[in-house]
């Protein structure tokens, strides 16, 4: 998979992550949230919050982490570098 589709995925996941607020598990059309956690970092209460869904078209997992101000997005990797696959993905 190439540098530019990943890029173009995380941003069209950063855009949905944005436009659903909802704190339940959702199904979107493309992408499924499979687990999520929520937390308090030690230092402060500075509460997180992570969660991890899969691309239905291609299986691919991605973690997102959610705090106050900030959003993180990434792709899950496998030791061997290559992405990791949802194993009851088509």
């Amino acid at each position: 998979m190439s540098k530019k589709i990943i890029c173009v995925l995380l941003v069209l996941l950063m855009a949905l992550m944005l436009a659903s607020c909802k704190e339940q598990h959702q199904h979107s059309a493309r992408f499924v949230l499979v687990s999520v956690e929520e937390g308090a970092r030690r230092v402060g209460l500075n509460y997180y919050k992570e969660s991890i869904f899969y691309d239905r078209e291609t299986g691919v997992m991605y973690l997102g982490v959610r705090s106050a101000n900030q959003l993180a997005l990434t792709v899950l990797l496998n030791a061997d570098g290559t992405p990791m696959l949802y194993q009851d993905a088509p």
